[in-house]
């Protein structure tokens, strides 16, 4: 079945995650956002269902792709636990194997946890691509924020999914790479992930083939989760993946757009 996403375990050892310094925040660490204040986006399930995004078991085939993204959820979370991770960075080899796709579904169905809450941030600058996703316009972006040209809550959009914030990318960067390694871009990771102790955040990242935001954005992050794609992404593709991302903790591979009838007969 086109677009299936099947989650499987990762070979090797685990690597620890990297500890992350103490910092000098943008703002005074003990101020909340107020999420009344973020913008509200309303949802259409049919039309994400088209790009891939399942918010509903409208059909037998939502119903396998919603029992997929919830075993992918609980692994991951798993492992994110074992370490106590609290980023997650999700990536690819190459462009177009999907990882924006697997990154929303999963923030999606982490957030679906009453015990959990979820951001999602759109740190892929050269193509951000979350909120085509989920089909609004932002007006500002990540870097709006991190620059100080506007507030978080200005940016942040809610998208009517409980216990789920999105903080979008907006619009492209032809340096993304200066963007990334730059103090102001630096300091706003580690005050997003100080503000929100609480959650998991989520960061759809470029594909590592072609640029170097990835490399410069992984000793921030505490876990990686690699997006392959069926019959296109070769081993000596994922190989050079894993080695440009050095010590991460990777805490798995999904196998995006799988054609397994079997594996899909397991979630009817």
């Amino acid at each position: 079945m086109s677009g299936f996403v099947k989650a499987i375990e990762k070979a090797g050892s685990a690597f620890q995650t990297r500890s992350v310094s103490p910092h000098k925040t943008l703002r005074s660490r003990h101020e909340a956002i107020n999420l009344s204040r973020t913008h509200k986006i309303p949802i259409n399930p049919k039309a994400l269902k088209k790009r891939g995004i399942y918010i509903r078991a409208e059909d037998p085939n939502s119903a396998a792709m919603l029992s997929a993204h919830k075993y992918l959820r609980t692994s991951v979370l798993a492992k994110m636990d074992q370490t106590s991770a609290q980023t997650l960075m999700v990536t690819s080899p190459a462009q177009g194997n999907g990882k924006t796709t697997v990154a929303l579904n999963l923030a999606i169905n982490i957030a679906r946890l009453e015990q959990r809450t979820a951001l999602l941030v759109d740190l892929d600058l050269r193509r951000p691509s979350v909120h085509y996703n989920l089909d609004f316009e932002p007006k500002f972006g990540v870097v709006d924020v991190a620059s100080g040209k506007v507030r978080m809550e200005q940016v942040l959009v809610t998208p009517m999914i409980n216990r789920l914030t999105v903080l979008p990318g907006g619009r492209r960067y032809s340096n993304s790479s200066e963007i990334i390694a730059s103090k102001a871009m630096q300091a706003l990771i580690k005050e997003v992930k100080n503000r929100y102790r609480e959650r998991i955040i989520i960061f759809d990242t470029p594909p590592l083939q072609g640029c170097d935001d990835v490399m410069a954005l992984s000793p921030m992050m505490d876990a990686c989760l690699i997006v392959v794609e069926e019959n296109k992404t070769r081993f000596s593709e994922l190989n050079e993946a894993m080695a440009k991302l050095g010590d991460i903790n990777q805490v798995g591979y999904v196998l995006n757009k799988s054609h397994d009838r079997a594996f899909e007969r397991n979630y009817y």
